[in-house]
């Protein structure tokens, strides 16, 4: 049998208008319990979900990679220590790398 606190992980097929109103309801109604982690493909899709939850007063916090390491650590302490129940992460260290590397290109390369 699984216990209350097991890791779970949902997957849902939709069309793309109707992401935010399925994650709105799982949510209020309280079909996904506990600690939520959602995983979204950018930074700027990140803050879509935060700006939409927030406007039903549904409280999360952002991870991505342009936030220095010691804002990532508290973010993660805070989730842990339940300030928060839900965050939204982003995997873009691909995206930020690429910016890392283009803004480097951009320069002489005698630095």
């Amino acid at each position: 049998s699984q216990s209350d606190s097991a890791l779970r992980e949902y997957t849902i097929k939709c069309t793309r208008n109707d992401k935010y109103l399925i994650l709105y309801a799982l949510l209020k109604l309280r079909l996904v319990r506990g600690k939520v982690l959602i995983f979204a493909n950018s930074v700027s899709v990140c803050m879509k979900v935060k700006i939409f939850l927030g406007r039903f007063g549904v409280k999360a916090a952002l991870l991505n990679a342009e936030l220095p390491q010691n804002s990532r650590r508290h973010i993660i302490d805070q989730f842990n220590s339940d300030a928060f129940d839900i965050l939204i992460a982003s995997d873009d260290a691909v995206g930020a790398k690429k910016a890392t590397s283009a803004a480097a290109a951009d320069g002489d390369g005698n630095e």
